[in-house]
């Protein structure tokens, strides 16, 4: 089990150039991914992506590739031609204006920006994407390896809060059963003072009490709930991806819950149906963290 939490690093080495990748993930529904990097690796962005796809399943994941080099990887060159062009369209407009000396410096031929063009420096691409895709390797292991920490951790306090559930739910039984005896009993004397014995409809009392204990009783809701909380922490051992899964199962016990609650006139068991349903929510919010 891996949380989606996580950050990985890695580094790639070539000639005097390293080249680092960085992954950060955090919780979301489907599988985010926003890749930066520069524009000379671009053509490398495919292969990152299915790379990175083939190894995580949901998160809202951001990578960031960047390179260090002791390496000059650019030079300006001047395009004399494009310059020239420039000086003869200037004598031109000189003779045009009768100006007979057309006097150009060098700081009027610094300040024309089309001349100057930025040479990138090619290199081998194949070197560039091993470098790469070894730093990838890196970082997807360190992402996952903090994952997979993440998630054993949360495993245990999800598991704990488990333990804590099923112990209610069994205070819940018990009380439920003594609150549905009160009730039971406080009824039957309601009728022996309302009714007198000559005029009592037994067959009729009896349909009523039975009525009420329909109606009070949980017993099936907490039979459910009890399933649900054995197999949420069944789940919790199992490997893969299961935020969903337990995120299922979290709807269904608070669906239990609130029948359970509805059911019942009784202040304990409110109390005890709040307390479930406070831990219930903490464990919803625990799962929505997880792949």
């Amino acid at each position: 089990m891996k949380s989606m939490t996580g950050f990985g690093r890695g580094i790639g080495e070539w000639k005097n150039t390293s080249i680092i990748v960085e992954i950060k993930s955090l919780n979301h529904k489907f599988l985010d991914l926003n890749v930066k990097m520069p524009t000379s690796f671009q053509i490398l962005e495919m292969e990152v992506r299915k790379q990175i796809m083939g190894s995580l399943s949901r998160g809202k994941v951001e990578v960031l590739i960047k390179e260090q080099t002791l390496i000059r990887s650019k030079s300006v060159q001047l395009n004399e031609a494009l310059l020239e062009e420039y000086l003869q369209l200037l004598r031109q407009v000189g003779k045009k204006l009768n100006y007979e000396d057309v006097h150009i410096s060098m700081k009027d031929i610094l300040s024309i920006n089309h001349i100057w063009e930025i040479i990138e420096k090619e290199r081998p691409l194949e070197d560039i994407r091993k470098s790469t895709l070894l730093a990838l390797d890196q970082a997807i292991v360190a992402l996952d390896t903090m994952r997979e920490n993440e998630g054993n951790h949360l495993a245990g306090d999800l598991m704990s809060k488990t333990q804590i559930l099923l112990k209610m739910l069994e205070k819940l039984k018990v009380q439920s059963q003594t609150s549905m005896h009160e009730k039971l009993k406080v009824f039957k004397e309601k009728m022996n003072l309302w009714i007198p014995e000559s005029l009592a409809d037994h067959s009729r009392l009896a349909t009523e009490e039975a009525v009420l204990l329909q109606r009070l009783d949980v017993d099936e809701e907490c039979v459910r709930l009890k399933s649900h909380l054995t197999f949420f922490g069944e789940s919790l051992q199992r490997s893969g991806v299961i935020g969903r899964h337990l995120d299922f199962l979290i709807q269904e016990m608070n669906r239990e819950i609130n029948t359970i609650g509805s059911k019942s006139f009784d202040a304990a068991i409110a109390q005890l149906v709040i307390q479930f349903k406070e831990i219930l929510e903490q464990l919803r919010e625990q799962v929505q963290n997880l792949e």
